[in-house]
């Protein structure tokens, strides 16, 4: 399959983007949402031709490099932010607290846990506003870039969930495992950057024994549509 993408309609190459960064963001509220589905006729064609891209044959393109490296350098830097509030919260805690200071705790997590929602609404946006200035500066690669988008949230979303969820862990079981909080978040993040260094190269990634956004059979080899395939048994999300 040729990548030729002619200028004609590469603004029908944006609307599909635009429209996967719509659903990336809309899964932040509703981790239940059903797999994306393009809104027209003419999106649905661009994308079944999207989805079956073998992204991997790109992998040495300076133009999808330098989208995986704005894309991992966004995930870093969230991850330090959520770190960063989470770490502030836990200090507040004192080294015998009582039921208040647990209440407060929670609290306190409890609103980190939105504020990393915000965050990632706002990374999500300055990540899909570089993918479409990059499929207007090289519309002959609209296509592999806009598979690149499907990649792109998927990835997103699946770091966002692992962040609501160590929230509401916390959350649901801070008074039994208070004496090891500290332990659990600094294990937690350490394995959330190496999972973040290995996004692209297609590695997978286990954390407590369950796998974060890699199943074992996400591989080289295998084409965008099979790797959605096996992504939608664990995250919903597939062509």
């Amino acid at each position: 399959m040729t990548n030729s993408t002619t200028s004609i309609n590469i603004d029908l190459y944006i609307e599909l983007i635009n429209e996967i960064r719509k659903y990336t963001k809309n899964k932040i509220e509703d981790r239940s949402l059903k797999p994306f589905v393009p809104s027209t006729p003419n999106l649905k064609k661009i994308y079944e031709e999207v989805s079956y891209i073998d992204l991997n044959l790109y992998s040495n393109d300076p133009v999808i490099q330098e989208l995986e490296n704005y894309t991992q350098n966004n995930g870093f830097q969230f991850t330090i932010e959520t770190q960063d509030s989470v770490t502030n919260s836990t200090n507040t805690l004192p080294s015998s607290p009582n039921s208040e200071d647990f209440d407060k705790y929670i609290a306190s997590i409890e609103n980190d846990r939105e504020t990393t929602k915000k965050n990632s609404e706002n990374r999500i946006d300055a990540i899909f506003d570089k993918i479409v200035a990059t499929a207007y500066q090289h519309p002959d690669k609209a296509k592999v870039i806009a598979d690149f988008s499907l990649l792109a949230s998927t990835l997103w979303n699946a770091l966002l969930d692992r962040f609501v969820d160590f929230c509401n862990y916390i959350i649901q079981n801070i008074i039994n495992m208070f004496k090891q909080i500290w332990t659990f978040i600094k294990s937690t993040f350490e394995n959330i950057v190496n999972t973040i260094n290995s996004w692209f190269s297609f590695s997978t990634t286990m954390i407590d024994d369950k796998i974060l956004l890699y199943p074992e059979h996400f591989k080289m080899n295998n084409s965008m549509a099979q790797n959605f395939f096996w992504f939608s048994k664990y995250y919903g999300l597939k062509p």
